[in-house]
């Protein structure tokens, strides 16, 4: 159903996603600290400490894993727009803190699924 035939639209689906990827992150100890953080053209889902280790969260929601997981949608272009903008955000803060990629795949209404270090990049 699409968004004209009353069904909610993507970036309704997309909101909805994030919600259930923060409170899954909460329950699992992470602490965060901002949401859909922009700079430039991309933004950063969810930011949000592990620990003393800041993440950098990616959600990604499908109607079903029918064709493939949701998290195994963060494509390599996906991952480079990440880590430049991961970068810029690092660049801000004094001293930069140890860093990394988490991937939080949501499958229509199965549990989110969590993705530690989901890829890896040198961020300064």
């Amino acid at each position: 159903m699409t968004a004209k035939q009353g069904g909610p639209s993507r970036a309704e689906i997309g909101r909805r996603a994030e919600c259930r990827a923060v409170a899954f992150l909460k329950a699992h100890g992470y602490r965060v600290v901002a949401e859909r953080v922009r700079r430039g053209p991309v933004e950063i889902d969810v930011l949000a400490y592990d620990g003393d280790v800041l993440c950098f969260v990616e959600v990604r929601a499908r109607k079903s894993a029918r064709y493939g997981t949701a998290a195994r949608t963060v494509t390599r272009t996906k991952q480079q727009r990440l880590i430049r903008c991961a970068s810029q955000i690092v660049a801000e803060m004094q001293p930069p803190p140890r860093c990394r990629f988490d991937v939080v795949g949501i499958d229509g209404d199965q549990a989110p699924a969590l993705i530690k270090n989901a890829f890896s990049a040198w961020v300064r």
